[in-house]
Order: C-alpha cells, then structure tokens, then sequence
C-alpha cells in the first residue's frame, strides 16, 4: 500500500509539475508575442510614417512642376499678346494716318 502511495504521490507531483511548466511556458509565450507585437507596431509606424513623408515630397514636386509649366504657359502667352498689341497699335496708327493723308 506504501509503494501504491507513493506511486500516486509521484504521479500527482509530475501532473502538478507539468502544469506549472506549462503555465510558464504560456506566461513566456505571451510575453514573447507583447513584445513582437509592439516591435512589429512600431516598425510599421516607421515604414508608414516614412511613405506618408516620401508622398508629401512628390505631392510637393509635382505641385512645384505644374506651378512652373503654369508660369511658363502663361509668360509665353503674355509675350505673345504683348507683340500682338505692338502689331494692333502700329495698324491702329498707319490706319489713321492714312486717313489723315
């Protein structure tokens, strides 16, 4: 009966043995998956902080370009309407002056 026992004893002591190992392996387990968790958070935070300021600058470019092609567009067409109204006046002129004559 003392062997019967101390047999269950052990038993008992292996089942208890086993869940206290278990329960650390768990408590370790999750403390691991916390902290990849926040790695893992901040490392996206990064990457989606530096795409946002990556397409600021190209949103930045790309205004920059079009304000000046926009500003060239509109020089050239300035030039041109100032040689058209120096060709207007200079007709204006000769017209009355042939009408003077």
């Amino acid at each position: 009966m003392t062997k019967i026992a101390q047999v269950e004893a052990q038993a008992l002591q292996i089942v208890e043995d086993a869940k206290a190992r278990a329960r650390a392996m768990f408590s370790e387990t999750e403390q691991k998956c916390n902290e990849d968790r926040e790695r893992i958070e901040a490392e996206t935070d990064i990457r989606l902080r530096q795409m946002l300021d990556d397409m600021q600058m190209r949103s930045t470019q790309i205004l920059e370009k079009s304000r000046e092609s926009a500003q060239k567009e509109a020089d050239e067409m300035n030039k041109k309407a100032e040689f058209r109204m120096d060709e207007a006046v200079k007709a204006i002129v000769w017209g009355i002056l042939e009408q003077c004559q």
